[in-house]
């Protein structure tokens, strides 16, 4: 197997022989144009040589690294630095090990260039690359560094990616935040984090009077938005939420400004897609939108999306599975044991153990005769699809009409 160290040898060599050969024959201006972009290539292949060389496998005893003024990496007559943890491509920074087995990480940068030798447990890699500071673990313990490897704080319990320029941070048990420069913005007091998300972030933090968890919303300069002193708060989606009640244990919708849209009347509600919301009472469920009207009554086991446009509900009846139409609350056909997604325009269904396939108007176009079938979807084509009647495998269109025999399909 020619490694790509070798093939960058071969390729070089091959260069340097064309152009060798070309000099001798012709003196022509195409040729002089011709080896003057040989040349170019060849400089290039030189430097992708060095680069490799120093980061996949190691400096040659005895060599310095292809920087100018760079200091010597340490002589070992075994190869150095196997593993890198990223490919090149624009980033500034790479992590590698020294070899396979080596838990410890260094820093280099794109050049090859070993900027922090392995002794670390972990960096973040993609943070170092986009802000110039990561995460990362020495010894134990967990700090803020730069790309000299200067500890810009430490004694951390865990760390965050940034969002929005915050980064969350948990020290001596506590959440705070942290802006790209390692100052710390907001301080831990905290008992959870949340990503900042459109300039707010929900939290919760102990009530020193009740002892009691609470939650509530800051921004990103750790004013809070919403006071602290609900149950739950069930983050926002276009400007609506839902939060717990602590003296009722009840339900109810709110704006990012803390304005309560629908009063606590609900058992639960889970914030979905589009700012609908999965609302419960009495162990029934339903959709409620983000203004508190219901879009499906609460009479049913089961409630939630049929797929990720928001505009069908899948509900579950006495066993039995149907649709929704979430705009005008009209049911999409009758209930069957199981309706999978909408592919090319058509649903599976399943009723006594038989499948077939419905529009999304709920009308059966393929007949519910079959003992197996794929969605369109899942056999590769938009307009056919593989179905078992009678122990025969065979394609049919979208019509229900057989294109061919097929090859025998995997039991569902």
């Amino acid at each position: 197997m020619i490694n790509q160290e070798q093939k960058v040898v071969r390729f070089s060599t091959l260069l340097l022989n064309c152009r060798h050969a070309s000099r001798v024959k012709l003196k022509t201006y195409w040729l002089n144009l011709i080896i003057k972009k040989m040349n170019q290539v060849l400089k290039r292949a030189c430097i992708l040589l060095a680069v490799t060389t120093v980061c996949v496998y190691g400096q040659e005893p005895g060599k310095t690294t292809v920087n100018e003024g760079a200091t010597k990496i340490v002589e070992k007559k075994e190869p150095r630095y196997r593993k890198v943890e990223n490919n090149f491509g624009k980033r500034r920074f790479l992590t590698f090990k020294e070899d396979k087995s080596a838990k410890e990480w260094g820093l280099m940068n794109s050049t090859g260039l070993v900027i922090l030798e392995p002794a670390y447990q972990y960096i973040n890699i993609d943070m170092m690359n986009k802000y110039g500071i990561a995460d990362s673990e020495i010894n134990n313990v967990r700090s803020i560094i730069d790309s000299t490897g200067q500890v810009l704080l430490t004694g951390l319990d865990d760390a965050m990616n940034f969002f929005e320029d915050r980064a969350a941070i948990k020290r001596n048990g506590k959440w705070g935040y942290i802006d790209t420069k390692a100052q710390l913005v907001i301080d831990c007091q905290y008992e959870t984090f949340d990503h900042f998300d459109e300039g707010i972030a929900v939290l919760s933090k102990l009530n020193p009077e009740t002892q009691k968890i609470c939650y509530g919303v800051i921004d990103r300069s750790g004013k809070p938005t919403i006071e602290f002193k609900y149950a739950f708060i069930d983050g926002f989606l276009e400007n609506r939420g839902c939060f717990e009640d602590f003296a009722t244990g009840k339900w109810g919708i709110m704006d990012t400004t803390g304005k309560v849209i629908s009063p606590t009347t609900y058992d639960s509600l889970t914030l979905l897609g589009g700012a609908y919301f999965i609302a419960a009472n009495a162990g029934k469920v339903g959709l409620v939108d983000k203004n508190a009207k219901v879009v499906v009554p609460m009479k049913y086991s089961e409630c939630d999306f049929h797929g990720s446009d928001w505009t069908v509900a899948r509900v579950v009846l006495n066993g039995k599975v149907g649709l929704i139409d979430i705009k005008t609350g009209i049911q999409i056909g009758q209930f069957y044991d199981d309706i999978g997604y909408f592919y090319s325009g058509l649903a599976k269904v399943t009723l006594n153990k038989k499948k077939g396939f419905m529009n999304k108007a709920g009308k059966v176009v393929i007949p519910i005769i079959y003992d197996q079938a794929d969605s369109f979807f899942d056999a590769g084509e938009a307009n056919v699809t593989t179905v078992t009647l009678n122990g025969k495998d065979i394609v049919i269109d979208k019509t229900g009409k057989k294109v061919k025999d097929a090859d025998p399909l995997d039991d569902e």
